[in-house]
């Protein structure tokens, strides 16, 4: 039982960090930010694969045979989403960085195969050959049973080593602007791989059953502290993990601070120059700004309330340029970043004055609630929307420059 504990504590830690991940998605900035947490996310979706077969097989053997194609896929593409994602996270152009890639083609066809051998076997000689027993007739079905956590240790060794070695590159590429902190991040990404190379050496030796018992615990420690790490340190963007996402040219779905180039033959500025914190520029191009999304931040979340927001305070959140909001805006509501606002706060204020818990209650009473930031503003808004339908004069406070 305790052994069977032990290997579900990254289970769930796994489940957890699946779960981080596929809720950071929503707050990438750039597209290989968004690339790197699904790498991450799925890289955390083979440790469920892995822990689910594991504990399976401890507790529930006869359910394990079923699940042992899907192990064997997790086991074996771990390493490779790993290795993707070091590509990805530290990719400058290089062909590599496209999601779909052919190092998934070996993990994807010993899943297949192992998925056939266990449809074309007895129910009874793959509950033995799983708990590690020989069957008579079926001595090749044997070995591939027991030879699954040494391929896969053979395959995480050689992944491991080429994710080094990208990260080698890149910290040689990048040092010299921030030596401390280009060390702390080596230093990190070294200890992520050198986790998976444990957890995946103390797993093969599973091969011998006299051994398997006392290094399920050790791999299912560093299988545990090595996902610890990465739901601690993916899901804020501008954590340690992710510094290469700072330098490397990359476009981003909106830019905040740019140049103009010249425009193209159509008409339209397609591209930007945007300088990055570590004052290099780089190539960013403009994704289109939505009204869902727009109207999520600004009317969902209420922020027109606000009796001091700016277009300087959206452009922070849509980390977008003031012309590319402003026509944006202009567009897609036929007014101006004011007028859009204004309109807003009119609206707010009609549907507090309708609510039966503020029945009796003036504009005078209610005008802040709605954003405005005093009478006078309120009063000049209304003017310039409503014409000359002012409010009652009665509702006029005797200090109207006060809020």
């Amino acid at each position: 039982m305790l052994l069977l504990f032990v290997c579900m504590v990254p289970l769930f830690t796994a489940l957890t960090g699946t779960i981080i991940e596929a809720i950071s998605l929503q707050d990438s900035v750039t597209v290989r930010e968004k690339k790197v947490k699904q790498m991450l996310m799925c890289y955390f979706l083979s440790f469920v694969g892995i822990g689910s077969g594991v504990s399976t097989g401890l507790a529930v053997p006869e359910i394990a045979v079923y699940l042992w194609p899907l192990t064997v896929l997790s086991l074996n593409i771990a390493p490779v989403l790993y290795y993707r994602s070091a590509v990805i996270l530290t990719d400058t152009g290089n062909k590599e960085s496209r999601f779909i890639s052919p190092h998934y083609l070996f993990p994807v066809l010993s899943g297949v195969f192992c998925l056939l051998l266990t449809l074309c076997l007895p129910v009874d000689t793959k509950l033995h050959l799983l708990l590690g027993s020989n069957v008579d007739g079926y001595t090749m079905a044997w070995v591939v049973y027991r030879s699954v956590p040494v391929i896969q240790f053979v395959l995480c060794a050689i992944y491991m080593s080429l994710a080094v070695r990208i990260l080698a590159t890149c910290y040689q590429n990048n040092k010299e602007k921030n030596p401390e902190l280009w060390k702390k991040w080596l230093q990190l990404s070294y200890t992520l791989a050198l986790l998976a190379a444990i957890w995946s050496g103390a797993f093969s030796l599973t091969f011998w059953t006299q051994t398997g018992k006392w290094v399920l615990p050790i791999a299912a420690t560093a299988a545990w502290v090595q996902a610890m790490y990465l739901c601690c340190f993916t899901f804020n963007r501008r954590s340690l993990i992710f510094l290469p996402l700072s330098i490397s040219p990359v476009p981003l779905q909106m830019p905040s601070v740019e140049q103009l180039p010249a425009e193209n033959p159509t008409g339209r500025n397609q591209r930007f120059t945007r300088w990055n914190r570590t004052g290099d520029p780089m190539e960013v191009e403009v994704a289109p700004l939505n009204k869902k999304i727009f109207e999520q931040y600004v009317v969902g979340k209420k922020m027109f309330l606000n009796p001091h927001l700016r277009l300087t305070d959206l452009m922070e959140v849509f980390n977008t340029n003031r012309s590319y909001l402003s026509r944006f805006i202009n567009d897609t509501y036929g007014c101006g970043f004011n007028g859009y606002i204004n309109r807003l706060r009119l609206k707010e204020l009609e549907r507090l004055m309708k609510l039966p818990s503020n029945r009796g209650k003036t504009v005078t009473k209610l005008y802040p609630k709605a954003g405005f930031g005093n009478y006078q503003v309120y009063l000049r808004i209304h003017r310039e929307v409503r014409g000359n339908d002012v409010p009652r004069t009665s509702d006029k406070p005797n200090h109207p420059d006060k809020p």
